[in-house]
C-alpha cells in the first residue's frame, strides 16, 4: 500500500468495506469493524485519517502495533490479518495504519469480537 493508494481509496469516504478513524485511540471500534468485516464483503480499516478524509497520520511504535496485534487476538474464531504502516509525506514521524480484511479468505464462520456477538456492518 502507498499513500496514493490510500488516497484513492478514501476518495469515495467512508462505506461498507472502508472505516477510517483519526488514530488507534479508537482500537476497540476498529477491531469492532473489522469483526464485521469478516462477517461480510471485507474491508479496509485504516488509522490517521479524519472524518473529514485528513491523512494525519500518527506516531506508529512497537508498542502501538503490539496493542494492534493483541486485539485482532480477540476476534474468535481466530484470524490472522496484516497490518500496513505507510508514512505521510511531509509529517515526519507520522505514519497511516491499515488492515485489510479479505472476508473470502476466511470462509462463512460467524466472527465475533469482545462485547459483541455477531457482528455485520451496516451502510
Amino acid at each position: 500500500m502507498t499513500i496514493e493508494g490510500i488516497k484513492a481509496l478514501i476518495k469515495q469516504d467512508e462505506n461498507r468495506t472502508l472505516e477510517l478513524e483519526k488514530s488507534t485511540g479508537e482500537l476497540v471500534k476498529g477491531m469492532q469493524t473489522l469483526c464485521a468485516f469478516l462477517n461480510t464483503d471485507g474491508g479496509w480499516l485504516f488509522f490517521g485519517i479524519t472524518p473529514k478524509l485528513e491523512i494525519l497520520g500518527q506516531n506508529v511504535s512497537d508498542n502501538t502495533l503490539q496493542e494492534i496485534a493483541h486485539e485482532i487476538t480477540k476476534i474468535e474464531p481466530a484470524v490472522k490479518l496484516p497490518v500496513e504502516v505507510v508514512d505521510v509525506p511531509g509529517r515526519d514521524g507520522c505514519s497511516v495504519i491499515g488492515i485489510y480484511c479479505d472476508a473470502a479468505k476466511f470462509g462463512d464462520a460467524p466472527y465475533t469480537s469482545p462485547n459483541q456477538k455477531y457482528v455485520i456492518r451496516h451502510q
